[in-house]
């Protein structure tokens, strides 16, 4: 909560250099959950669910260099906004999902790979965003076909008792599916619109989609999934 406020203080009040506080705050949960799980940190159910928590620190730092004009990695002020974005909503909240479910799921090493690419899919579009467009393409083909794949491989649709659960989870690849289309057309067919109201079309149409509709119908389809059903 300290930390919150802090981070809307320096929004407000044009702190720049407060917004460090949610940096350190998320630097001091990873070190407070490996002091927890230091001892199984290394086993698999336990190393899935840090990866989130790594992006949500890199988002910090993405965070903390837009407001005050770092340019990591050559980023401007706009560019490193977004990749705190993406930080943040694909790798700590949709990641989040798709951890808890593969660390529930331990039979099948495949959830190694959906993490690890989901990762690696990340750099390369962090790396390629900004200066390498086929980095940046390799990368958003690769997300287009990874994360639906990485949604229907849950079993979220399928082996899923509840209804609301179901739909949900409906909802979700549907939505994901439709914002990667925007995205490859957005790559691949130089004609597509880049405006839409005066506003950028990725971010007012693909980023609002993925923000207000895939995750959180993810994520409530996992909530609902393990309510039990009362006898």
């Amino acid at each position: 909560m300290i930390s919150f406020f802090l981070l809307l203080l320096a929004i407000n009040c044009n702190i720049p250099k407060l917004t460090i506080t949610w940096t350190f705050f998320s630097g001091f949960g990873i070190i407070l959950f490996c002091r927890i799980y230091w001892k199984n940190l290394f086993l698999f159910h336990t190393w899935i669910k840090l990866v989130p928590l790594g992006f949500g620190f890199l988002s910090s730092i993405w965070f903390f260099c837009g407001m005050n004009e770092c340019h990591l990695l050559g980023y401007q002020t706009t560019w490193s906004y977004y990749a705190a974005i993406h930080s943040c909503f694909i790798g700590w909240l949709f990641l989040s999902g798709i951890s808890y479910l593969s660390a529930r799921n331990l039979s099948t090493k495949i959830a190694i790979f959906f993490n690890l690419a989901i990762v690696i899919f990340f750099l390369i579009i962090a790396f390629g965003i900004y200066g390498n467009p086929f980095l940046k393409k390799l990368g958003v083909v690769g997300y287009s076909i990874l994360l639906p794949v990485a949604i229907l491989h849950s079993k979220i649709l399928s082996q899923n008792p509840n209804r609301i659960s179901q739909f949900l989870g409906r909802c979700s690849l549907f939505f994901l599916c439709l914002t990667f289309l925007i995205a490859l057309f957005h790559e691949f067919y130089s004609d597509f619109p880049k405006y839409i109201f005066g506003f950028p079309l990725m971010v007012l149409v693909h980023g609002s989609i993925n923000a207000f509709l895939v995750i959180p119908c993810f994520l409530g389809s996992i909530v609902f999934r393990e309510i039990k059903p009362l006898q």
